[in-house]
């Protein structure tokens, strides 16, 4: 179980990767404990300013759910964010593809604060319906994704190289399988953002336009 969990990390950043379209920059620990690694990478990620804010993290989610934002976000871009980096794996309305939540109705349910702590933070809180799965297979190899569906004799699941068309994995080749504690969106998604560039993209998913 231990070497399998030591390439959890790598294997859902380079599939988050792949699916965000290669918008991020993967990051994978040299040696140790994934679970470690990653949460390692996520406390230097809220550390470190982001080259488009030079903002942390933390002071993004601060300064544009305070009173003075000091931006003026535009729903028209908003949208094209979206289109570039959300909807490889998010649908909003027509737009996208259906691997994560649907967000077309995320205005409706849920604050500012809460959406931009999701897309700066998306292992803070992740559904069990879009948890990945790490499967461990008798030859030693890893496949992961999140569950499509599963019976007696296979589990499917979608992933990068697999997003229309489930990859069957044979339940008898299964040796070991396990939830990944680290989301499938990416962290760092806003890195190359700036201010106004990430309020504009809430600003789209909030109004449901």
């Amino acid at each position: 179980m231990r070497t399998m969990k030591s390439k959890q990390y790598v294997l859902v950043v380079a599939a988050a990767v792949s699916l965000a379209g290669g918008v991020v920059a993967a990051q994978t620990p040299a040696s140790g404990d994934a679970g470690q690694s990653a949460g390692a990478a996520a406390t230097t990620a809220a550390e470190t300013p982001y080259p488009g804010s030079n903002m942390t993290r933390a002071a993004i989610l601060e300064k544009l759910t305070s009173d003075t934002p000091g931006t003026t976000p535009s729903v028209d871009e908003g949208r094209q964010e979206f289109e570039t980096i959300c909807s490889g794996c998010h649908t909003f309305g027509d737009v996208g593809n259906a691997i994560g939540p649907d967000l077309t109705t995320v205005g409706a349910r849920f604050k500012k604060h809460d959406v931009l702590d999701s897309i700066l933070y998306p292992s803070h809180t992740i559904s069990d319906q879009y948890a990945v799965t790490l499967l461990e297979m008798t030859d030693g190899s890893i496949e992961s994704g999140l569950v499509f569906r599963e019976d007696d004799r296979y589990v499917y699941i979608r992933n990068a190289d697999h997003l229309i068309r489930p990859l069957p994995v044979p339940v008898a080749n299964i040796k070991d399988r396990a939830t990944s504690d680290v989301s499938l969106m990416p962290e760092g998604l806003m890195g190359p953002l700036t201010l106004n560039q990430i309020d504009s993209l809430v600003t789209f998913l909030l109004t449901g336009r």
